[in-house]
């Protein structure tokens, strides 16, 4: 009797946008999942990019257009051309964007005060798409488009220049990844500090002093984790501008985010309190208790 085995040859992998680790369009959570990295490392990089010059931003809505959703066959892109014919203000959005492109890559000397016009495009031809594919048949009244284009630029000129701002007074923090593992309270600072990266502070095997323990943590555009000990009472509060905060089981996300409570386990009665005040920039905080 012959045996005969068949060898399939691995799937490539598909770049494409997340449809579960998304904050918006899975841009971010795609390219992590293709590139098997962090996805808070091109979610810093959209925004840094759209900081230093507006960059990011584009390129964002490129993805979006340009990159199918997990499940799909078709990108954004593909299925408006595919339906010009039936949906020509889908055709004249992805128009703009594309003319908006042109304009960041290329000399802007031939508009008046033409360093901002390519954002306007953008974002008018970013509204237009976003609205032809969400609304519901029939006609759509000019007013309300005005009204999102507007609101859209106040709201990112903003938070842009907000978290520059915050970015800019944490550059001199540092740069790159900082790792601590305290294991005595003598080893234990006040404050910790980062610009741009990951800030880890691992207090699991930490023996607390009792009574109150403040702990500052304090980034730019970065992702800060902390690990408290499994025994300590938690009071904590926690903000960012442009963030996703995950504090003990509780999640929070968007523009200038805060949360702040009081964690105590059922062993901690009489115990160590560890008064945590975090804030980021841009990025994220995710507060766990050691469970070992």
């Amino acid at each position: 009797m012959t045996e005969t085995t068949s060898h399939s040859a691995p799937q490539a992998r598909r770049l494409e946008r997340s449809r579960s680790d998304r904050k918006l369009s899975g841009v971010a959570g795609g390219l992590a999942q293709y590139f098997d990295l962090d996805p808070i490392v091109f979610r810093i990089g959209f925004i840094i990019l759209t900081v230093l010059g507006g960059s990011g931003l584009l390129v964002y809505v490129a993805g979006w257009l340009i990159l199918p959703e997990e499940g799909k066959d078709e990108s954004i892109a593909a299925e408006v051309l595919r339906n010009r014919r039936e949906k020509p203000w889908a055709v004249i959005g992805l128009g703009l964007l594309a003319l908006a492109g042109l304009i960041l890559l290329g000399s802007n000397d031939f508009w008046p005060s033409g360093d901002g016009v390519w954002i306007v495009l953008a974002v008018v031809g970013a509204i237009i798409l976003w609205r032809q594919r969400r609304a519901e048949r029939g006609k759509r009244r000019v007013l309300p488009i005005v009204l999102g284009v507007l609101a859209a630029l106040i709201v990112a000129a903003v938070a842009s220049g907000a978290v520059a701002v915050a970015t800019v007074g944490n550059i001199g923090d540092g740069v790159g990844d900082k790792t601590y593992r305290v294991s005595s309270p003598a080893d234990l600072s006040k404050t910790y500090k980062l610009g741009i990266g990951t800030l880890e502070v691992d207090l699991s095997h930490a023996q607390l002093p009792a009574g109150r323990t403040p702990l500052r943590l304090k980034a730019g555009f970065a992702r800060i984790h902390l690990v408290v000990p499994k025994d300590a009472v938690v009071a904590y509060r926690a903000e960012g501008d442009l963030a996703d905060l995950k504090v003990l089981g509780q999640e929070r996300n968007g523009w200038k985010v805060v949360t702040a409570g009081r964690d105590a386990p059922l062993t901690a009665a009489g115990g160590p309190v560890l008064v945590v005040d975090a804030n980021v920039g841009a990025g994220e905080i995710d507060i766990d208790r050691a469970t070992g």
